[in-house]
């Protein structure tokens, strides 16, 4: 599989875990923390569709460096959001786990 299609996969497990939260009533912290990870979630999804698309392999590295850096801030944003209670421990492991095979395809 791709790295784009395992990133679509994360993507709606992901919001399909968002969509159980209500961020109008959650403290202010933790509403950031959700718009931030919605938002660096189509970050990542775009800069792997970049990352495929590199017409060089200098273009190609550059947008796999990106794409590495935004794929750990995203994981470290998944951890944050399931001290929220947003995602449970099985979650968080198995959204770990499929980002860092996406980021190893990623060279």
């Amino acid at each position: 599989m791709s790295a784009s299609a395992q990133l679509r996969t994360v993507e709606l497990a992901v919001r399909r875990q968002l969509a159980g939260v209500d961020s109008a009533e959650l403290p202010r912290e933790e509403r950031a923390a959700i718009e931030s990870l919605q938002r660096l979630l189509a970050d990542c999804r775009l800069d792997v569709r970049d990352y495929e698309y590199s017409e060089t392999r200098d273009e190609q590295l550059a947008n796999a460096a990106v794409a590495k850096k935004h794929i750990t801030q995203l994981q470290q944003l998944v951890l944050r959001a399931s001290s929220y209670g947003v995602f449970g421990p099985a979650d968080v492991a198995h959204v770990s786990a499929s980002l860092e095979q996406i980021a190893e395809q990623l060279d």
